[in-house]
């Protein structure tokens, strides 16, 4: 038999098979409503006289409906705007609480002045601090060599007030000094240790020298916020409150740390730049970092960093035969060749003074050309020079020797 007769045939019994499947089909179907039809013949006989009953009380209930159509209708009205107004107000008021929740989370509810005054309180200790540091000699006379050594003095405003939010809400200066001290102290940590060792110079009897070394360190403000032992609640909100600055994106805008909105993680390096191998291997180690927090006194990776120890990390890995250590960004300025504007370069360093209370430079970063940098910003970003701010705190540039 061919294939063709065979698949004909198939077809054949196919059709066969779907006839007597429709034809059994149709029989039980039948069976099904022959029975239905002796039990509800057996319902009505046994329960007749009981049905009788509720069709009365139908009757009359219709009769009664038709009499009092306009009470009814006016009923149903009613019920029905009663109904409306009562679910309106309660959806209503869910969400005015909840738009009113989700601002009050997401912003700062001390009165503006009262938070630039704590602003101000902070910075002022901060500038004290600094002038005790520059004082150190003066203070502590009588030795014969000062080794001092300095983080950075400064913090994000933001993270002051997101915490002090989360604590006391609608706070005023007179109710957190205390604790903006006890912050301070928490914060800075002055570690003074006299030493002597013996020195002896041709032709001269050994003779004791005595040095005093000063090291200021920054904790940061991060790492102590966060041993606060805030809830899990507190932390959630104070993470919110620093993502939206409180709703007061330009309380601090003349602060470095805080708001940087001109600055940005992707910038397109003029090819001609890359040519100069230096500046290549510090740009491809630099860029690594591109998103990194800020970190008071973050000099590796694994801490992230603050602006002079991420250069200093740079300029130490990138490949080039430096080897400078950690420095402050004053320190990084001493060990460059101090360059006019117009002699600069992608690769040398760009130093700015006054960012916050220090001597000398105060905020270092790499000069990428255009008028372009790349820092530690919050986070590590690039940014652009030609902002007035940094117009007005520019210091100088550096060549690394």
């Amino acid at each position: 038999m061919s294939r063709k007769e065979k698949n004909k045939q198939g077809m054949y019994q196919r059709k066969r098979n779907q006839k007597k499947f429709y034809e059994e089909r149709i029989k039980r179907e039948a069976e099904k409503e022959k029975e239905a039809g002796r039990s509800a013949n057996a319902a009505q006989n046994g329960f007749g006289r009981i049905s009788e009953r509720p069709q009365d009380a139908c009757n009359r209930l219709k009769k009664w409906s038709e009499d009092h159509s306009f009470l009814l209708t006016v009923g149903s009205l009613i019920l029905i705007v009663s109904l409306f107004i009562a679910t309106a107000m309660s959806s209503c008021s869910v969400m005015m609480q909840g738009g009113t929740n989700i601002v009050l989370d997401t912003s700062y509810t001390a009165d503006e002045d009262e938070m630039r005054l704590v602003e101000e309180a902070y910075a002022a200790k901060e500038a004290a601090l600094s002038g005790k540091i520059a004082g150190i000699r003066e203070a502590y006379p009588g030795y014969d060599e000062y080794k001092i050594s300095s983080d950075e003095i400064g913090h994000n405003p933001y993270e002051l007030m997101s915490f002090l939010t989360v604590i006391y809400e609608n706070f005023t200066y007179e109710q957190v000094k205390e604790k903006l001290e006890e912050i301070f102290q928490s914060q800075y940590e002055l570690v003074l240790a006299p030493r002597e060792y013996t020195a002896q110079k041709e032709d001269e009897e050994p003779h004791a020298v005595h040095v005093l070394e000063a090291r200021l360190v920054n904790h940061g403000l991060t790492e102590i916020l966060l041993n606060e032992h805030l809830s899990e609640d507190q932390m959630g909100r104070y993470q919110v409150l620093m993502a939206t600055y409180g709703n007061y994106p330009d309380l601090f805008a003349d602060n470095i740390y805080a708001v940087s909105a001109r600055d940005v993680l992707r910038y397109d390096i003029p090819g001609e730049a890359l040519t100069d191998e230096r500046f290549a291997r510090m740009i491809t180690e630099a860029e690594k970092y591109l998103g990194y927090p800020y970190v008071w006194g973050g000099a590796s990776p694994s801490t992230s960093f603050d602006c002079s120890g991420f250069v200093s990390w740079v300029i130490n890995h990138c490949g080039n035969g430096w080897n400078y250590g950690r420095l402050t960004a004053e320190g990084l300025r001493k060990v460059c060749d101090i360059i006019p504007a117009s002699e600069a370069k992608p690769g040398d360093l760009v130093f700015f003074q006054g960012t916050y209370a220090t001597s000398g430079a105060s905020h270092v970063a790499i000069y990428v050309g255009d008028g372009m940098m790349l820092h530690a910003g919050n986070p590590i970003q690039y940014a652009s020079m030609e902002t007035n701010y940094w117009r007005a705190h520019f210091y100088c540039f550096g060549r690394l020797r």
